[in-house]
């Protein structure tokens, strides 16, 4: 009888041990969602290697730049993570944003891309007086459209993506 108060109160520390740490990742996970102190802006200025491994074209970089006369440009690197040479044929560039409907701004010039590297492409924003100020934050649609050029496929992937506008 004894060993089993001991098992009885060892099986209710880990009871007690696994609801402290359910309620450490749903705090950390609300803070993340609900953005406090612009947590998740903050590692959004560049895309996430991780998740971009096996993703032939990989977004890189991006950023937006504001100038405060209505001419913002968005600037993003791509990179080639294939065994094949790749067309980049154009770029389309979505904003997502809750007072406008959403603008649509495409880039037509292609590049080609050999395995390993990277291309930077700077798309112009006309927006007149919607243009936004620096630390003002974005949320885009991008879509990349690409020919593998061995196999003569066309991709269209796409992927949102968030930040704040910094200074050009």
């Amino acid at each position: 009888m004894l060993g089993n108060n001991r098992g009885q109160a060892s099986i209710e520390y880990l009871m007690n041990y696994a609801w402290v740490v359910a309620l450490l990742i749903i705090v950390g996970v609300a803070v993340f969602q609900l953005n406090f102190g612009d947590i998740g802006l903050s590692i959004s200025g560049s895309g996430s290697g991780l998740s971009q491994q096996f993703e032939q074209v990989a977004l890189i970089g991006y950023r937006w730049g504001a100038n405060g006369t209505g001419n913002d440009t968005f600037a993003l690197t791509l990179q080639n993570n294939g065994d094949n040479k790749i067309t980049v044929n154009k770029i389309n560039l979505s904003e997502i944003d809750r007072s406008t409907l959403a603008k649509i701004i495409q880039n037509t010039s292609s590049a080609s891309l050999f395995p390993g590297e990277t291309v930077t492409r700077v798309l112009s924003i006309d927006r007149a007086a919607a243009s936004k100020k620096a630390g003002d934050t974005f949320q885009v649609k991008i879509a990349v459209n690409y020919t593998d050029e061995e196999t003569s496929v066309v991709y269209v992937p796409n992927r949102v993506v968030k930040g704040k506008t910094q200074v050009v």
